[in-house]
């Protein structure tokens, strides 16, 4: 009887151990190939057999709720505007909950949606017809993307180590960060703003490798603070967390 007891309890164990190991999170995404980079706070770091740190990149399903922001009874305020999604897999819910039983369903980067009324924390929307709704920290106005000026593949050079956002702003904190370019560095400029510009940033795939096994690289369209571009350096940093230490 003791023998069994201790099988018990050991499979007991094994099963508490898997649980811990696989994030625990709401599964809110079946999307395949989400790049989250290293170095901005969004991987898992684990340790192989030898002590040595391995970054693992989580795949959508294991991604953070990056929407945890509950809001009971929210005031709307009545708006039309298009609003552009800066991370890779948004949750559109059915109320300003948290939780499966409120999600219908998820966005991709780079997904645009009609925003119909905001509160403090979230955007109510139009998706496919219904009245839904979506949390600031994943999305923004797309009217900043939509006012820049188009240039035509102009070559640029940094003039300070500067982050790669997926969106013209710093609301989206670390979400929107996909990577850095370090001084000195020359990108292609595909667009212009008042103080943000589009580059052409290539996105090598911490999941995915070619039939050589060379990891997948995806040509992106970001966006970085035109303080850190040479000719248009003033000396005075308009957003100094833009500037990577």
């Amino acid at each position: 009887m003791k023998k069994k007891l201790l099988i018990v309890l050991c499979a007991a164990l094994l099963v508490v151990s898997a649980a811990a190991c696989s994030g625990g999170s709401e599964s809110e995404s079946t999307n395949e190939g989400v790049q989250i980079p290293v170095g901005t706070g969004n991987e898992n770091v684990v340790t192989d057999t030898n002590g040595e740190i391995v970054t693992i990149v989580p795949d959508a399903t294991d991604a953070p709720g990056e929407d945890n922001i509950s809001e009971e009874n929210p005031t709307f305020t009545d708006i039309n505007k298009t609003l552009y999604v800066w991370v890779a897999n948004a949750t559109i819910r059915t109320e300003t909950k948290l939780g499966e039983d409120y999600a219908v369903a998820w966005t991709t980067e780079g997904t645009q949606l009609t925003a119909t009324g905001e509160s403090e924390k979230w955007y109510r929307i139009t998706y496919e017809g219904e009245t839904r709704y979506i949390a600031k920290t994943v999305a923004g106005d797309y009217a900043l993307i939509a006012g820049m000026t188009p240039v035509d593949n102009e070559e640029i050079e940094i003039s300070a180590d500067v982050n790669v956002r997926t969106f013209p702003s710093t609301d989206g904190g670390d979400l929107t960060i996909r990577g850095g370019l370090t001084k000195g560095t020359k990108v292609t400029r595909v667009a212009k703003g008042e103080t943000w510009s589009c580059i052409l940033f290539t996105v090598k795939s911490e999941t995915e490798t070619t039939a050589d096994g060379k990891p997948v690289e995806t040509v992106k369209q970001y966006f970085i603070i035109n303080e850190c571009i040479k000719s248009e350096a003033t000396g005075t940093t308009a957003a100094t967390e833009e500037v990577k230490a």
